[in-house]
């Protein structure tokens, strides 16, 4: 192909090519390439074409970039605060390259915005400016603009992660919003209780916001003996932000995170929870009665529970009688359990999912992708089916105001299960 388009099953809906699985515009099982035709009709191959939903719109063999996004769309930095951005050209075979800018020109001088890395001067005095991804191929028209609001304070002090957690516990305020920026690979003391000196988070708060984000690179928190990482109280929201890993133990006693009665746990792009083996009750997360866990973009990835027994279920999230877990966004893959080897869904729970994958472990997945089981992959309803054990698990939408609306049951399954704006893939 060196010139025309293809229309996929993205954009405005007349005029769509639509297809059951993969391939709405093209499905490729031999040699699809883009290129350009000399005058003598000689090909020169430019690139691969592979099976995809999207539009190809092609001149010449080269891609026409159909538009930009930046993820995080909206984000809110501390002065004196570093935040990093993701960009996206949208199209087949176009290149990636932007270019980053401040919109604004009332910003302070030491306040900039370098390959994707927006550093939030101390003296920053604007409340709130544009950051703007502009692509290189047609920078006239294909850009983003992401809202920028600079908070007046709410940096957390210290130089380790250890330093940190402790200036929390001793400072943090109830209806408060705190940033920890981990600049280096970090090992913390595990928490083993819920309450008392083994507790990393803050206790007895309310409405208090805590926000992990990684600085410039990806910053890995290891334990130094097995426990969790955390166990995330009551009116306390932890949010795992961009270049954030959780890395758990072989051997491990606990899950890596324990989301417990009015605690929520976000998970957002760019952040995992990987390689843990728990007995029972969940690898990664472990979701209490009454608690809350949202993954919008992260990873969990590579956790286990060894036992044989009815606990030892949910390798990867355990969702606890009476808790919820809502999948936006991200993925859930290599992990194993007895039962659920990616999710574990209780009787009386709550399971929501308008966005990301589940992976099972149909042939046709990557080994290291698989979720596997020794009962039940991919999700189990604790004891019975959905319809006669009380849980709730459905994928459908989200809207503004976080309403779900419904479309269909999720039963359970070994096969992945893919979902975009509340559809099977």
């Amino acid at each position: 192909m060196s010139n025309g388009t293809v229309r996929g099953n993205d954009g405005a809906t007349t005029g769509r090519n639509i297809a059951v699985g993969a391939g709405a515009s093209l499905s490729n099982a031999g040699t699809a390439q883009h290129g350009t035709i000399n005058a003598a009709g000689v090909f020169a191959s430019l690139g691969t074409l592979s099976t995809t939903n999207s539009t190809i719109r092609l001149v010449n063999g080269i891609g026409q970039p159909t538009g930009v996004t930046v993820a995080p769309a909206v984000v809110s930095v501390p002065r004196g605060g570093t935040r990093s951005f993701r960009a996206t050209v949208t199209g087949i075979a176009v290149p990636q390259t932007v270019t980053w800018s401040i919109v604004e020109s009332g910003v302070h001088a030491q306040t900039t915005i370098i390959d994707g890395v927006l550093s939030i001067a101390v003296e920053e005095s604007l409340e709130t400016f544009t950051v703007r991804a502009t692509s290189t191929f047609n920078e006239s028209v294909l850009y983003w603009d992401t809202s920028v609001t600079v908070l007046q304070e709410g940096l957390v002090l210290g130089t380790t992660l250890a330093e940190q957690l402790a200036w929390l516990r001793g400072n943090a305020s109830r209806d408060g919003l705190y940033f920890v920026e981990i600049n280096a690979n970090e090992v913390i003391t595990p928490t083993t209780a819920n309450t008392g000196a083994n507790q990393a988070l803050p206790t007895g708060r309310t409405n208090l916001t805590i926000i992990f984000h990684g600085v410039g690179a990806m910053r890995t928190v290891t334990l130094s003996a097995n426990g969790s990482h955390f166990w995330i109280p009551y009116g306390v929201t932890l949010i795992l932000d961009e270049n954030v890993t959780l890395q758990g133990r072989n051997n491990n006693t606990s899950h890596l995170v324990r989301v417990a009665s009015g605690g929520t746990l976000r998970m957002n792009m760019g952040s995992r929870i990987t390689g843990n083996q728990n007995v029972s009750g969940g690898g990664g997360v472990h979701i209490n009665n009454g608690g809350v866990f949202v993954l919008d973009g992260g990873e969990i990835s590579g956790n286990s529970t060894t036992g044989t027994g009815v606990a030892d279920d949910g390798g990867g999230v355990h969702v606890e009688s009476g808790g919820r877990f809502d999948m936006l966004s991200g993925t859930i893959s290599g992990n194993a359990g007895q039962w659920g080897g990616g999710v574990h869904v209780s009787s009386n729970d709550t399971f929501r999912m308008s966005g990301g994958v589940i992976y099972g472990n149909e042939t046709t997945v990557p080994m290291e992708r698989r979720n596997t089981r020794r009962h039940s992959t991919t999700m189990w309803f604790s004891g019975a089916s959905l319809s006669n054990m009380g849980g709730a698990a459905n994928r459908g939408t989200f809207n503004a105001a976080g309403t779900f609306t419904s479309l269909a049951p999720l039963s359970r399954t070994d096969n992945t299960i893919r979902v975009v704006n509340g559809n099977l893939q």
